[in-house]
């Protein structure tokens, strides 16, 4: 009980490991120490055994690694609970939301530069475009605006272009093909490239 107490997770995996060593361990009322397997009579108040598998896996799982546990193993080990120490953390919500959907674990977190964008669009009173969210939210290398963008639409990207720079540095292409700027959304467009930017497409823009 002393050993349990001070090192919980070693004395279960010595105390697993010795019920495994013989097919059936019989600790029900009657049991002598040193009767033979054919002197043991089993009962229904036998404690459960454990299968050399089940102990190897927690083993496993006792020098650093996840333990992996199938069928039969897995009610054994959700009956017993997991040892202290034997599995590792789960992963962030985070993280496994990106494991689900396909992405890269970098883009589970909202980067700043979508709620920056957010709030300049409600200060100007313009609808948030979804080709500029999408390129901010997984920042893509190329910024493409869908229809109905126009020159008061170019103010609310234009601020956060100016006042965060760094968090839309990954921006190498603005394409404004499905845009319609005119003079002042040239003005401001030019006020508010930034050198990492290598290309833009002004196409069917009246500037």
């Amino acid at each position: 009980v002393g050993d349990l107490r001070r090192e919980p997770a070693r004395t279960c995996i010595k105390l697993m490991s010795a019920w495994a060593r013989s097919p059936v361990q019989d600790f029900g009322v009657g049991s002598t120490h040193g009767s033979s397997e054919e002197d043991v009579t089993p009962s229904d108040e036998t404690e459960p055994t454990l299968t050399s598998p089940l102990v190897g896996a927690l083993s496993e799982g006792a020098r650093g690694n996840v333990p992996t546990f199938t069928g039969e193993m897995e009610s054994l080990r959700s009956s017993l609970g997991a040892p202290i120490g034997l599995l590792r953390m789960r992963r962030s919500t985070s993280e496994e939301d990106a494991d689900g959907l396909g992405l890269d674990p970098g883009h589970a977190v909202c980067p700043n530069s979508v709620s920056a964008y957010l709030d300049r669009c409600k200060l100007y009173g313009t609808e948030p475009n979804s080709g500029v969210l999408v390129a901010l939210r997984f920042r893509l290398a190329k910024l493409q605006p869908t229809k109905k963008f126009f020159c008061k639409d170019m103010l609310a990207l234009a601020d956060v272009f100016l006042k965060y720079p760094a968090a839309v540095d990954h921006i190498k292409e603005v394409d404004l093909t499905h845009a319609r700027l005119r003079s002042h959304g040239a003005v401001v467009l030019s006020r508010a490239i930034l050198p990492t930017i290598a290309r833009l497409q002004l196409r069917h823009n009246a500037i």
